[in-house]
């Protein structure tokens, strides 16, 4: 995409100058000035959305990101917008002051790029500091230029115009053209630093590389067309309102898409809770029920009947929790699941689980359904009084449930139980679907350990 809009950009700008009838200046002082006031308030309103960002991640680039857009935005205010409407004749000041002031926005946006992912830390005096660094520079660029005035030449002869002639002019002050030419690199370096990490990035990131070409093809018009210090509006004006328009869009989709992950975060704990309520509650006292039963009169039709519904809710339970917690990546759902099951079947449980181990929500789901049915299994089929299960991180995921039963033939294992949900054969399936190993070592009077490689 930065490629296609720098092409783009490029072939506009070209086309504009050698074809006459492309060719438009508009001599506008009003326009002028509403677009650079336009540009102050986008930029102010995507800085407040980028320093939002920076409390949330925390990273050295968005703090940079930040500082650039509140600079780019009080320059535009202060030294163009401002004094427009309070002055009368404010060529020099504003032309010299904003020049500088853009070419300190430019420096930061491609710091903001460049600079290593670094985590600023909470208690950290870095953020203040590069705020009242920037306020600084700003006001020194203020007060010196505001010196200087009398002393400082016109930056470009008002009454120049792009529309004088379709080729490149390069008028104006040595000065102000190696601005544009230095902004016109650094907003380069800004394009391809952003590109390096746009990839898998958020919104914003990915709407960086863009704004920043045309940031540069805006120098780019600038540099070869003068139309900054001019009442005119030309060409570069609105490769720079397209490359302000470009961050709010980026900032603002991504604090749709922060948003929606607040409130899907806050779904899923309130999955959780009623999770847990109902893991604590109605299927503890299903698990009881179901216990209880089990020392009644078997050959009492009314018994077996109450087992079988007392079965049959349990397993109502089950899917419920099931649904309830899927999707999400916590892995203290497993060992959630495990004392459920472990619960149910009346077996000893022991957890032996590292609180580093991430698991994405569709290894979460194969985890918990395989340590649920290896747990199922020991009780059941092989008498088991204990079960431990374990869940590492060395050298990829590790989950290994093992068990003092009586064990089992593997030749078993190619033959599946549709008496026993899953079975093994399921487990085997539900790891392969993920591409995931599952290792099934027992022997009779053994016990059984089920080693499940993420």
């Amino acid at each position: 995409m930065p490629l296609l809009a720098a092409g783009a950009g490029v072939a506009v700008t070209a086309a504009v100058a050698a074809l006459p009838p492309l060719r438009f200046a508009y001599r506008n002082p009003e326009l002028h000035l509403t677009l650079v006031t336009a540009e102050a308030l986008i930029a102010m309103l995507a800085a407040v959305l980028a320093a939002a960002r920076f409390r949330r991640v925390r990273r050295l680039p968005s703090l940079l990101l930040a500082a650039a857009l509140g600079v780019l935005s009080l320059v535009n205010l202060l030294f163009a917008a401002l004094p427009a409407v309070l002055a009368s004749d404010t060529t020099v000041f504003s032309t010299w002051a904003a020049h500088t002031g853009r070419l300190l926005g430019a420096l930061l946006l491609a710091m903001a790029a460049l600079a290593p992912v670094h985590v600023v830390r909470r208690r950290s005096r870095l953020p203040w500091l590069a705020g009242a660094a920037c306020a600084l520079a700003l006001t020194l660029i203020g007060v010196i230029v505001a010196l200087l005035e009398p002393h400082l030449p016109l930056a470009i002869d008002p009454a120049a115009t792009p529309a004088r002639s379709g080729t490149p002019q390069l008028e104006g002050h040595p000065a102000i053209l190696t601005g544009h030419g230095l902004g016109l690199a650094l907003s380069v370096v800004a394009a391809v630093g952003f590109a390096r990490r746009a990839a898998d990035a958020d919104p914003l990131l990915r709407a960086l590389p863009v704004a920043a070409v045309f940031g540069a093809i805006a120098r780019l018009n600038y540099l070869i067309f003068p139309s900054t210090a001019t009442a005119y509006v030309y060409l570069g004006d609105a490769f720079r309102l397209l490359f302000y328009l470009l961050i709010l869009a980026g900032a603002l989709a991504e604090l749709g898409s922060y948003w929606r992950s607040v409130a899907d975060a806050a779904a899923l704990q309130e999955r959780q809770r009623i999770a847990r309520d109902l893991h604590d509650g109605l299927a503890q006292e299903l698990a009881s029920i179901q216990r209880n039963l089990h020392y009644l009169d078997s050959d009492n039709r009314f018994v077996g009947r109450a087992r079988e519904a007392a079965d049959r809710s349990a397993e109502v339970a089950r899917r419920a929790l099931a649904a309830l917690t899927a999707g999400s990546a916590d892995p203290t759902l497993l060992t959630d699941a495990a004392r459920a099951v472990a619960a149910r079947e009346g077996v000893r449980l022991t957890l032996d689980v590292d609180d580093g181990v991430a698991l994405d929500a569709v290894e979460r789901e194969v985890a918990v359904a395989v340590a649920s049915e290896a747990i199922t299994n020991a009780a059941r089929h092989g008498g088991a009084g204990s079960v431990r299960v374990e869940l590492r991180d060395h050298d990829g995921v590790r989950l290994r449930v093992s068990d003092d039963g009586s064990g089992f033939d593997p030749g078993a294992l190619a033959t599946p139980d549709p008496g026993h949900g899953l079975g093994l054969a399921g487990m085997r399936a539900r790891a392969d679907a993920i591409g995931a190993q599952l290792d099934v070592r027992a022997q009779p009077g053994g016990g059984a350990l089920v080693e499940l490689r993420l």
